[in-house]
């Protein structure tokens, strides 16, 4: 199915895609039904319907699919396709995020550092961002820095605070790369060098 979505070794076919999904998601794979949800929530191959993509991925999440758990933690905290429910939401986060899924554990991380669902823990958001920050999300990352710059959840650390910030910066994240340029230009955990603060910039 997923070929024919992405036009891998075959022409392009969306609506052939869906009607694979769409038997695949019969049979009770997760995957299928995931992915199938995400066709409903995006309006790919088929109308838009937030409660249609919501009941296709929490089939996928009641059977234990990380990504599907993770969605469906998403859909309630928004209240999209399904009543708001800010419970639900860090009920199915931390069920997709203990299963070592990054995007859960970010969005973990960012329910504890808001209050979200949860009462308000830096402590707890800077263990949710390490977890994913250590398997390489940058955004993640990138907010550890944050919190070790500040002394947010976590001891005071330059060193640590350039460590992933440089790591979140290589990963993509364009506020690292902007904050890598700014440290350098400053002379701020690093040695003062103009060059380098260009090429971050």
């Amino acid at each position: 199915a997923m070929c024919y979505m992405d036009g891998i070794g075959v022409d392009v076919d969306v609506a052939k895609a869906v009607d694979l999904l769409k038997r695949a998601a019969d049979k009770e794979l997760p995957a299928a039904q995931h992915e199938l949800g995400m066709c409903y929530f995006e309006g790919v191959g088929v109308e838009q319907s937030f409660e249609l993509a919501y009941q296709s991925i929490y089939k996928a999440a009641i059977q234990d699919y990380d990504r599907a758990q993770c969605a469906v933690g998403y859909l309630y905290e928004y209240g999209i396709g399904v009543a708001q429910s800010y419970s639900e939401a860090i009920a199915w986060y931390r069920k997709s995020a203990e299963q070592g899924y990054v995007v859960a554990q970010f969005n973990m991380g960012n329910c504890y550092s808001q209050g979200i669902g949860v009462a308000k823990s830096y402590e707890e958001a800077a263990e949710w961002y390490r977890m994913a920050a250590e398997q390489g999300h940058p955004e993640s990352q990138y907010k550890l820095a944050c919190y070790y710059k500040d002394g947010t959840g976590v001891e005071q650390d330059y060193i640590e605070m350039v460590v992933w910030l440089r790591r979140s910066a290589e990963g993509g994240c364009v506020e690292a790369q902007y904050d890598m340029g700014y440290l350098y230009e400053r002379g701020i955990g690093v040695a003062c060098d103009y060059n380098m603060a260009i090429s971050w910039y």
